[in-house]
């Protein structure tokens, strides 16, 4: 066999005769762990713990070891943006705005709500009181209760989520105490 004839198998190896081979499925994803840092007006700052996500079948859970928190319930929310950064709202620099406002892909707090959006006061507002009436958006979790030393090593389960694919690409903000300002964030993986 001459080398032309090589060249051309190969050539038709490579756009005709070779089809490549099916990628192996993934296997689903169980559980993450994402470590969760103090929010400064310079992005972040020290580690105060980590939140691991797990899916089960009664929707997601939620395992928090975190420190610093306010004694009591503490707001946990998913943000629609995987950033950790400070941002300007309403003139001022806000530590981890940049995290943009509640994921809410069902859209109940409706048009006009930016970033961290709460209602007046820093309360929910418009979209409804934990606990309350009112809807809520998916990325609104159950509140992570404190110890009288701020640490808060509760679980907690979002059975409006149904997977940890849904959240991926976003971040996690814990608010120092019910609706409070955003005290800790971490990055939900991609």
């Amino acid at each position: 066999m001459t080398l032309r004839p090589v060249l051309l198998l190969l050539g038709l190896c490579s756009s005709l005769l070779c089809l490549p081979r099916p990628a192996a499925a993934q296997p689903a994803l169980a559980s993450f762990t994402v470590p969760v840092y103090a929010l400064t007006a310079r992005g972040t700052g020290d580690r105060l713990g980590s939140l691991r996500f797990s899916q089960s079948d009664k929707g997601l859970v939620v395992q928090a070891n975190v420190r610093g928190l306010a004694p009591g319930p503490n707001s946990l929310h998913i943000h629609q943006y995987r950033s950790c950064a400070p941002a300007v709202e309403k003139g001022a620099l806000v530590p981890g705005a940049a995290a943009g406002p509640h994921w809410d892909p069902t859209g109940v707090m409706g048009p006009g709500h930016g970033h961290g959006s709460h209602g007046s006061h820093g309360s929910h507002g418009s979209h409804g009181e934990h606990g309350g009436g009112g809807p809520l958006p998916l990325g609104d979790l159950p509140d992570l209760i404190a110890n009288a030393e701020g640490v808060s090593t509760i679980v907690v389960a979002a059975p409006r989520l149904h997977s940890l694919t849904q959240i991926l690409g976003r971040s996690v903000i814990v608010h120092r105490g019910p609706n409070g300002p955003k005290f800790a964030c971490g990055l939900l993986p991609r």
